[in-house]
Protein backbone atom coordinates (compact mmCIF):
# COMPACT_ATOMS: atom_id res chain seq x y z
CA UNK A 1 0.00 0.00 0.00
CA UNK A 2 3.07 2.44 0.87
CA UNK A 3 4.09 1.96 -2.68
CA UNK A 4 0.89 2.41 -3.98
CA UNK A 5 0.75 6.27 -2.17
CA UNK A 6 4.11 6.85 -2.81
CA UNK A 7 3.75 6.50 -6.40
CA UNK A 8 0.13 8.94 -6.25
CA UNK A 9 2.39 11.26 -4.88
CA UNK A 10 5.09 11.83 -7.16
CA UNK A 11 2.68 11.51 -10.01
CA UNK A 12 0.46 14.50 -8.75
CA UNK A 13 3.48 16.81 -8.07
CA UNK A 14 4.60 16.04 -11.57
CA UNK A 15 1.17 16.70 -12.20
CA UNK A 16 0.65 19.84 -10.81
CA UNK A 17 3.91 21.86 -12.57
CA UNK A 18 1.41 24.50 -12.77
CA UNK A 19 -0.15 25.43 -10.09
CA UNK A 20 2.36 27.55 -7.87
CA UNK A 21 3.16 28.45 -4.08
CA UNK A 22 1.29 32.02 -4.02
CA UNK A 23 -0.03 34.67 -1.42
CA UNK A 24 -0.06 33.34 2.11
CA UNK A 25 -0.01 30.42 3.60
CA UNK A 26 -2.55 28.50 5.68
CA UNK A 27 -2.73 27.21 8.82
CA UNK A 28 -3.76 23.55 8.73
CA UNK A 29 -4.58 21.82 12.09
CA UNK A 30 -5.44 18.78 12.80
CA UNK A 31 -7.24 17.78 16.60
CA UNK A 32 -7.43 14.33 15.70
CA UNK A 33 -3.99 14.75 14.44
CA UNK A 34 -2.45 16.61 17.43
CA UNK A 35 -0.61 18.83 14.89
CA UNK A 36 -0.57 22.04 13.12
CA UNK A 37 1.71 22.95 10.22
CA UNK A 38 1.77 25.76 7.70
CA UNK A 39 0.98 24.64 3.77
CA UNK A 40 0.37 26.76 0.44
CA UNK A 41 -2.62 25.55 -0.38
CA UNK A 42 -5.81 23.50 2.09
CA UNK A 43 -4.56 19.73 1.90
CA UNK A 44 -6.43 16.49 0.99
CA UNK A 45 -6.75 14.12 3.40
CA UNK A 46 -6.46 10.39 3.42
CA UNK A 47 -7.21 7.42 5.93
CA UNK A 48 -5.27 4.01 4.86
CA UNK A 49 -6.69 1.43 6.90
CA UNK A 50 -5.69 -1.63 4.76
CA UNK A 51 -2.82 -1.97 7.24
CA UNK A 52 -2.59 -3.17 10.35
CA UNK A 53 -1.74 0.20 11.63
CA UNK A 54 -4.34 2.90 10.01
CA UNK A 55 -2.98 5.77 8.87
CA UNK A 56 -3.63 9.60 8.06
CA UNK A 57 -2.34 11.68 5.75
CA UNK A 58 -2.50 15.23 3.90
CA UNK A 59 -1.03 16.77 0.91
CA UNK A 60 -0.83 20.18 -0.46
CA UNK A 61 0.56 20.45 -4.20
CA UNK A 62 2.67 23.33 -5.82
CA UNK A 63 4.39 23.73 -8.89
CA UNK A 64 6.70 21.28 -8.89
CA UNK A 65 6.55 20.32 -5.35
CA UNK A 66 4.16 18.73 -2.66
CA UNK A 67 4.38 19.25 1.17
CA UNK A 68 2.82 15.94 2.51
CA UNK A 69 2.53 14.41 5.71
CA UNK A 70 1.59 11.23 7.80
CA UNK A 71 0.85 10.32 11.36
CA UNK A 72 -0.15 6.79 13.11
CA UNK A 73 -0.14 5.35 16.28
CA UNK A 74 2.30 2.41 16.85
CA UNK A 75 0.63 -0.16 18.98
CA UNK A 76 4.54 -1.40 20.57
CA UNK A 77 7.95 -0.18 19.92
CA UNK A 78 9.78 -3.09 20.32
CA UNK A 79 13.32 -1.00 20.32
CA UNK A 80 14.56 2.44 21.83
CA UNK A 81 13.52 5.22 20.11
CA UNK A 82 16.76 5.85 17.62
CA UNK A 83 16.68 2.07 16.50
CA UNK A 84 12.85 2.86 15.97
CA UNK A 85 13.23 5.45 13.83
CA UNK A 86 16.51 4.28 11.82
CA UNK A 87 13.90 1.26 10.67
CA UNK A 88 11.12 3.59 9.96
CA UNK A 89 13.73 5.65 7.68
CA UNK A 90 14.89 2.30 6.02
CA UNK A 91 11.32 1.43 5.52
CA UNK A 92 10.50 4.13 4.14
CA UNK A 93 13.85 4.24 1.36
CA UNK A 94 13.33 0.83 0.67
CA UNK A 95 9.68 2.15 -0.63
CA UNK A 96 10.74 5.40 -1.72
CA UNK A 97 14.62 5.58 -3.69
CA UNK A 98 18.17 5.57 -2.62
CA UNK A 99 19.44 8.51 0.41
CA UNK A 100 21.08 10.75 -1.01
CA UNK A 101 23.09 13.81 1.19
CA UNK A 102 22.61 14.17 4.59
CA UNK A 103 20.70 11.71 7.39
CA UNK A 104 21.17 12.82 10.84
CA UNK A 105 19.37 12.68 14.21
CA UNK A 106 16.85 15.69 15.07
CA UNK A 107 14.29 16.19 17.23
CA UNK A 108 11.02 18.38 18.04
CA UNK A 109 10.78 19.78 21.43
CA UNK A 110 12.14 16.93 23.31
CA UNK A 111 10.89 14.20 20.88
CA UNK A 112 13.45 12.44 19.02
CA UNK A 113 13.48 12.68 14.97
CA UNK A 114 15.18 11.74 11.77
CA UNK A 115 15.96 14.23 8.82
CA UNK A 116 17.31 12.29 5.73
CA UNK A 117 16.85 12.61 1.45
CA UNK A 118 16.14 10.51 -1.17
CA UNK A 119 16.15 10.36 -4.96
CA UNK A 120 12.76 9.31 -6.77
CA UNK A 121 12.79 8.38 -10.26
CA UNK A 122 9.29 8.61 -11.91
CA UNK A 123 8.21 6.59 -15.23
CA UNK A 124 9.91 8.62 -18.28
CA UNK A 125 13.11 9.42 -16.41
CA UNK A 126 11.18 12.87 -14.52
CA UNK A 127 14.22 13.16 -11.19
CA UNK A 128 12.35 14.26 -7.82
CA UNK A 129 13.96 14.57 -4.42
CA UNK A 130 12.43 14.47 -0.88
CA UNK A 131 13.28 15.70 2.11
CA UNK A 132 11.72 13.71 4.82
CA UNK A 133 11.16 14.31 8.72
CA UNK A 134 10.16 11.52 11.19
CA UNK A 135 9.16 12.29 14.65
CA UNK A 136 8.38 9.58 17.45
CA UNK A 137 6.01 11.61 19.86
CA UNK A 138 5.03 8.85 22.82
CA UNK A 139 3.84 5.90 20.24
CA UNK A 140 2.54 8.62 17.61
CA UNK A 141 4.75 8.64 14.56
CA UNK A 142 5.05 11.60 12.36
CA UNK A 143 6.28 11.98 8.88
CA UNK A 144 6.69 15.17 6.96
CA UNK A 145 7.90 14.93 3.21
CA UNK A 146 8.57 17.82 0.71
CA UNK A 147 8.90 16.82 -2.83
CA UNK A 148 10.40 19.13 -5.70
CA UNK A 149 11.77 18.53 -8.97
CA UNK A 150 15.51 17.52 -8.73
CA UNK A 151 16.84 20.31 -10.67
CA UNK A 152 14.55 23.45 -9.36
CA UNK A 153 15.66 26.19 -7.54
CA UNK A 154 17.53 25.24 -4.43
CA UNK A 155 16.65 28.75 -3.09
CA UNK A 156 13.24 28.01 -3.16
CA UNK A 157 13.38 24.61 -2.06
CA UNK A 158 15.21 26.10 1.21
CA UNK A 159 12.79 28.89 1.78
CA UNK A 160 9.37 26.53 1.69
CA UNK A 161 11.38 23.30 4.08
CA UNK A 162 12.18 26.25 6.57
CA UNK A 163 8.89 27.77 6.32
CA UNK A 164 7.06 23.91 6.23
CA UNK A 165 9.45 21.79 8.66
CA UNK A 166 9.96 24.85 11.03
CA UNK A 167 6.15 25.54 10.87
CA UNK A 168 4.87 21.78 12.80
CA UNK A 169 3.72 21.88 15.68
CA UNK A 170 2.33 19.01 17.81
CA UNK A 171 -0.07 20.58 20.36
CA UNK A 172 -0.28 17.71 23.04
CA UNK A 173 0.83 14.47 23.57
Amino acid sequence: MRTKTVATIFILVYAALAYGVQGEWIKFSSPEGRFSVLLPHQPTLDKDTNTLITTYSFMSLAAGMAFTGTYADIPSIDSDPDTFLKDTRDVIVSKTGPMTGSDEKISLDSYPGREFEVAIVLPKGAAMSARIRIYLVGKRLYSLTYISEKDSDAKVNAENMARFFSSFKVTSE
